[in-house]
């Protein structure tokens, strides 16, 4: 239940006996001085082109450094598009014998594919029958696929 005392305090009582007293004004005094520096500062920003700091060290006299700090970034982002492209290639074997290869640029993926083993056959030991002691030679071994690696290959 809230009850309402004045225009600067609320009271908030609960269903037990225990209050609670906030102060309102406070926190809408905030809000309105921080909105009002924040459209301050955009519309510096729409009219100059200037950051809150750089305006502050304009004010500040500091316009060459202003000046000096455009140039700086105005440079770097030309030396950034005239950089060589840095071309990245990562060959991985996974654990089913495919091998994943990565061509990165710059950091990012470009591209990315996975190449399929060769296969071969193998006896499969794990699974084989018992042996007739009879000596009977009627069971054949049961052969599984494993992938074969030729890194002169890859």
């Amino acid at each position: 239940m809230r009850i309402q005392t004045d225009a600067a305090t609320t009271k908030t009582v609960s269903q037990g006996t225990a209050a609670k007293t906030t102060s309102t004004t406070g926190s809408t005094d905030f809000q309105a001085i921080y909105s009002s520096k924040v459209q301050e500062l955009w519309q510096n920003f729409a009219e100059t082109g200037l950051t809150a700091a750089e305006q502050e060290l304009k004010k500040a006299g500091g316009e060459d450094a202003v000046r000096l700090k455009k140039e700086i970034e105005k440079r770097r982002k030309e030396s950034q598009s005239s950089q060589t492209v840095q071309t990245e290639t990562i060959h991985k074997y996974m654990p089913d014998g495919s091998l994943l290869t990565i061509t990165t640029k710059n950091g990012k993926v470009v591209e990315q594919y996975r190449k399929k083993p060769h296969m071969i056959d193998v006896p499969d030991l794990a699974n084989t029958p018992p042996k007739d002691l009879t000596g009977a030679a009627t069971t054949k071994v049961k052969m599984k696929q494993v992938p074969k690696r030729n890194l002169l290959e890859d």
